[in-house]
């Protein structure tokens, strides 16, 4: 990477920085902190002890969707660098740091390196159709519903979803692309090594879309996934004192994460807050407990990142040829 476009990335953390910690200190300046502070803190210890224990659930099914999508990739690689990209999704600019750093650090110098970039798509593909499959479902048992802007989200969310996806689908086969890329080879050394990557890139994704039982199995599990994140904030709330059913969360849980994909904060820090402030505040719960949820779930956010970053320090974690 060259010095400018490190560069680049510096400033754009910083900018995402100062956004986050404006925001932060809006809603705090706006709350009883001492509320807030109080209600997180009288937590029971068995309410944070299941929900670590629910996130390192949630760290191996995620390595284990992943794995579905690389059989010949060692389930017990996959974990330290799905914890390393917890890291990364924290302290780099952009949402999906965390996906590219999986693609890098296991694709460097091995052979099948753009089948692993097609493998990181799809793996976040599937966690993105859990996600809303989950909202869809709790609208449809939920005991409360969003206000307006609520459902237009989710149903924005779905239909972009949609269409990237199939996008992605028809791209894989598509002679007019490829024919582009093979046009674009002429155009010198580098430029052909680069289109030649996109085709095998295009190959790779082909590969997958002629696997539907995998992929079948990758959206089982990333909705499962997906299911036991609906159900730490579940728990969490409870011991912030907000009583709502599972079916309302999960579209809680789906509108929350639509709004942290949002790139103009690190790790959603801000976007996650108000976004349960809102929310919450619609169906009349009090700022306070609103905050003390997001800043518990905050918590958990940097327990994990803190593991990967010890992972990424002792670990060594590379790519290697196959």
């Amino acid at each position: 990477m060259s010095a400018a476009v490190q560069g680049r990335n510096r400033k754009l953390f910083l900018l995402k920085c100062l956004v986050s910690a404006l925001l932060m200190g809006w809603f705090l300046s706006r709350v009883d902190l001492l509320k807030v502070f109080n209600t997180v803190f009288r937590m029971p210890a068995m309410i944070l002890v299941i929900a670590l224990t629910l996130y390192l659930v949630t760290i191996a099914l995620s390595a284990l969707r992943w794995h579905l999508l690389l059989p010949h990739r060692g389930y017990g690689d996959l974990i330290p660098l799905t914890l390393v990209a917890q890291y990364y999704a924290l302290i780099s600019p952009g949402q999906i740091a965390g996906e590219v750093v999986k693609a890098y650090r296991l694709g460097k110098g091995s052979q099948d390196a753009e089948q692993i970039v097609a493998s990181v798509i799809i793996d976040r593909l599937a966690g993105v159709w859990g996600i809303l499959l989950l909202a869809v479902i709790g609208l449809g048992f939920g005991t409360r519903s969003p206000a307006g802007w609520g459902r237009i989200t989710l149903g924005a969310g779905l239909a972009v979803l949609a269409a990237s996806t199939f996008l992605l689908r028809f791209m894989a086969g598509d002679r007019f692309v490829r024919g582009t890329l093979s046009f674009l080879a002429g155009k010198g050394n580098r430029m052909e090594r680069l289109t030649e990557r996109c085709v095998r890139l295009l190959d790779a994704w082909k590969g997958y879309m002629r696997s539907p039982r995998t992929l079948m199995k990758v959206l089982f599990v990333g909705t499962i996934y997906q299911g036991i994140g609906v159900l730490i904030m579940e728990i969490l709330a409870r011991g912030v004192g907000i009583g709502l059913p599972f079916s309302d969360w999960c579209w809680l849980f789906g509108l929350i994460s639509l709004v942290v994909f949002i790139p103009v904060t690190v790790g959603g820090i801000g976007l996650r807050e108000g976004g349960l402030i809102l929310l919450l505040g619609d169906l009349g719960l009090p700022d306070e407990k609103a905050l003390a949820l997001a800043l518990s779930i905050l918590a958990l956010q940097l327990f994990g990142a803190l593991l990967g970053a010890i992972v990424d320090l002792f670990s060594g974690i590379s790519g290697s040829s196959t």
